[in-house]
């Protein structure tokens, strides 16, 4: 995989437990950084992307999204 959002907590824990392993080059918070130090978005943007990126089901339910996952059954 090259991009992982990693925004869900467990997600990675979830898919350990049944006996994978992710590998990735890059997640959202590697984007946030690199376009925090690249100086390219304003502090708007950058403060915009990092509340979804620290509570993504609260921003999307406020920007007219899903408030909760859907589980399996």
């Amino acid at each position: 995989m090259l991009f992982y959002y990693d925004i869900f907590k467990g997600g990675v824990e979830g898919l350990a437990e049944n006996g994978l392993k992710l590998h990735y080059l890059a997640t959202w918070w590697d984007v946030l950084a690199a376009a925090r130090a690249s100086g390219h978005f304003d502090a708007q943007t950058i403060a915009a992307v990092e509340e979804f990126l620290n509570a993504p089901l609260p921003w999307s339910a406020s920007h007219g999204g899903v408030a909760e996952l859907a589980t399996q059954a």
